[in-house]
């Protein structure tokens, strides 16, 4: 189906993207700028965590987006934000080896943990929940600095930073403005 809309969307002289609106926030465009202009060096390690508690957001989860058959679990529902954000700063690299674990409702992962080890050395961990509250943050780390993503509600208005720990070993922090979650996305 994926491949079937890509070749209409060409046909048209559309534009076909994933809902991966992340990518398009002012604060991830400007942390894929510093990770591209290796500011922070060769990139040796990432640490993602992304999770909620997805009952107290919708009570109803259990029906809806915790439906296996529809994509649902914890890898597949936020997880995959880890993993494309993985593709994206790491493009044209698989992952030489992964050892995870979860905690599962019968088919439906609840949580997932991962370490998955690239061929270049690069190690990544990841850490996506439905069960449970987290910090939300992304790290990283690079032969010359560190970069630190923390992820919020984008829809709240609050400002969201950036830290950029180089060389000089001290923190720099660049705020960006929490918006409406698609519409850099739309804009773009």
């Amino acid at each position: 189906q994926a491949v079937h809309l890509f070749r209409l969307a060409e046909e048209k002289k559309l534009i076909l993207l994933e809902g991966f609106m992340y990518r398009f926030f002012p604060q991830m465009v400007a942390a894929k700028k510093i990770i591209d202009s290796g500011k922070i060096g060769t990139i040796k390690s990432l640490r993602l965590s992304y999770a909620w508690l997805l009952y107290d957001f919708d009570p109803n989860a259990r029906r809806t987006r915790a439906s296996v058959s529809a994509g649902g679990g914890a890898l597949n529902d936020i997880g995959c934000y880890c993993i494309d954000f993985l593709n994206w700063v790491l493009p044209d690299q698989l992952p030489e080896s992964v050892l995870a674990t979860g905690e599962f409702d019968g088919d439906f992962d609840l949580s997932t943990s991962a370490i998955l080890e690239y061929r270049n050395g690069v190690v990544a961990t990841l850490d996506c929940a439905l069960n449970r509250p987290s910090f939300n943050g992304w790290e990283v780390s690079g032969t010359r600095g560190s970069l630190m993503i923390p992820r919020f509600d984008w829809n709240s208005g609050d400002q969201m930073p950036l830290y950029l720990i180089d060389d000089d070993g001290k923190p720099h922090i660049e705020n960006f403005v929490a918006e409406d979650a698609f519409l850099p996305q739309f804009n773009h």
